[in-house]
């Protein structure tokens, strides 16, 4: 029996924000397991944690592959071992494939400490022209290639976009995150990601883009705190401080499920 949890991230409420869920482990497990309990949970992502000496290790999966860092799923399990595996517990070190990743934790607000990815700025094709059909005023590719940011002309660009999953699967390899200046007071920029080559159509909120799209917004609004929201249909709130090479991404997380998995 396997402790299991499924936790919205970013939000304080039910059936808002991203669920995430979280195996909690106490020894480790094949990897072709948890694959196949990310493919049954239908989530898109599941978290595994295993704890080690002062530090709890941790995996990403979605329902098709491992992905190599997560900020919703690792803010859910962070939310798990403070309330339900810690006592007192203010900080929580996690050893990733993207390396030793920094979380705090403040009453009901946890801080993901990410590390900052660099962007650069890449002509628009016009397969992408095509694909998005509305104004794409610039375009960013991550060093890998892997993600392919899309900044458009203003949110209801963004509000109504229809996706094509065969042809936006097509843009990157990861995923495609659209993002433009918010229209609404208090928040600074809006987004939506897909990733459909990794079994996401459209991921409710996303902790990790901020790490490419943070940089890019902090130059163009000349700022260093900022408030972005995505707006996939669940929606969330996510508030960002740059710091050094680091992007600070902080939120709350509500419990959906408490459970256990039975194999």
């Amino acid at each position: 029996m396997l402790p299991y949890y499924v936790v919205n991230a970013f939000t304080n409420k039910a059936f808002s924000g991203n669920p995430a869920g979280v195996v909690v482990l106490d020894e480790p497990i094949k990897e072709d397991l948890m694959q196949k309990i990310a493919k049954e949970n239908k989530l898109s992502e599941t978290a595994f944690v295993l704890k080690e000496k002062d530090l709890y290790k941790i995996r990403w999966f979605t329902p098709e592959k491992e992905v190599d860092l997560c900020g919703h799923a690792t803010l859910a399990s962070t939310f798990v071992i403070s309330r339900f595996l810690e006592n007192n517990v203010n900080h929580i070190t996690f050893s990733s494939k993207s390396g030793l990743l920094e979380v705090t934790i403040e009453g009901d607000e946890i801080t993901l400490i990410f590390p900052m990815v660099d962007v650069k700025q890449v002509p628009i094709t016009t397969t992408v022209s095509e694909t998005i059909e509305s104004e794409i005023l610039e375009a960013y590719r991550t060093a890998d290639e892997e993600h392919l940011v899309l900044y458009l002309e203003n949110q209801e660009s963004i509000e109504n976009f229809k996706i094509d999953l065969e042809k936006i699967s097509q843009l990157a390899p990861h995923g495609v995150t659209l993002t433009a200046q918010s229209s609404e007071k208090n928040i600074d920029y809006v987004l939506r990601y897909f990733a459909p080559n990794y079994g996401i159509n459209e991921d409710p909120v996303t902790g990790s883009a901020q790490t490419r799209l943070a940089l890019i917004w902090a130059i163009k609004l000349g700022k260093k705190r900022l408030i972005a929201k995505q707006l996939s249909e669940r929606q969330g709130l996510m508030m960002i401080d740059l710091e050094e090479n680091h992007v600070k991404i902080s939120g709350q997380a509500n419990l959906y499920l408490k459970g256990s998995i039975d194999i």
